[in-house]
């Protein structure tokens, strides 16, 4: 009672709006706070150093307790940029990778790291844009398939991926919308999957026996109720789009309804009408039964 009445004295004398405008300001500040600049060179070397400093206090306490291993390169981006280049490791045991493998060490690398920024005068924010972030999507989605031969299909996913592939995409992130990353406009939406993808959180996983056969039996039972459609005058296509809007589609995508469109690969046709994708089950079923 005493906590109600408390909370109630707190923020009985707020509207609404004037709560939303304090929210607003407190995000703006928490913003400033973490992604503000620096008012000289300085100010941003004494803050690079401290960060630098904080994370390979983090690092190495990770190594410690999970044996996980770490090498990160921080550079400057500019000539009069007041702090030197830094190499952050767990140990000198991950170092040796780029001795070994890559052919030169590690501290050849961060300098070549420099030279490249520094040249190149490349700045993140000026340069990152929406079709920037949107083709590194598509990049980490496509190398997480492992097969070249294999091309990401949104609107047939269940049939072409999930079906065929025995595949799936896990941790797609909340709130933005399972579709074509090219009808994604939305550039903090973009940033968010391209943050999940590049720390696994959204990842490829190979399905599990049984999930195959729930699956399987999910197509098998649409096919079905997508026949007795038809036998009743209802013109329906089994295909990807379908599936999704029978309302059980897989954990993890949703439909855009005529958003999406299938790749010109995907789509038969003849010399007339141009007939909607669908699997080659239903193709040779309904080609005998016009014959």
């Amino acid at each position: 009672m005493i906590q109600e009445e408390e909370e109630h004295s707190l923020h009985g004398g707020l509207t609404r709006e004037e709560e939303e405008a304090l929210l607003e300001h407190l995000k703006e500040k928490r913003e400033v706070k973490v992604q503000g600049a620096q008012q000289s060179h300085e100010g941003a070397a004494e803050d690079c150093r401290q960060v630098v400093l904080g994370v390979n206090r983090e690092i190495n306490g990770l190594a410690h307790c999970t044996g996980a291993h770490f090498v990160g390169f921080v550079s400057c981006s500019d000539i009069h940029d007041k702090f030197p280049p830094a190499l952050i490791t767990d140990s000198s045991a991950s170092l040796s990778f780029f001795k070994c493998v890559v052919g030169i060490s590690a501290e050849d690398v961060l300098v070549k790291f420099e030279q490249f920024f520094c040249a190149q005068s490349l700045n993140m924010n000026a340069r990152e844009d929406s079709n920037t972030v949107r083709s590194r999507c598509t990049e980490l989605i496509l190398q997480g398939l492992c097969e070249p031969s294999i091309q990401m299909n949104y609107v047939h996913y269940d049939m072409d991926i999930i079906a065929q592939h025995h595949v799936q995409l896990e941790g797609w992130p909340m709130g933005i919308k399972f579709k074509k990353l090219a009808n994604l406009k939305n550039l903090q939406d973009l940033r968010q999957l391209q943050d999940s993808l590049q720390m696994t959180a959204c990842k490829w996983v190979q399905m599990l026996k049984r999930q195959i056969d729930e699956h399987t039996a999910e197509l098998s039972r649409c096919k079905a109720e997508g026949e007795t459609r038809k036998s009743k005058g209802k013109k329906a296509v089994i295909t990807g789009r379908n599936i999704k809007d029978s309302g059980e589609s897989d954990e993890g995508s949703t439909s855009e309804g005529s958003e999406d469109e299938a790749p010109p690969s995907k789509q038969q046709g003849t010399c007339k009408d141009k007939i909607t994708y669908r699997s080659h089950s239903v193709i040779d079923e309904e080609g005998s039964d016009e014959e």
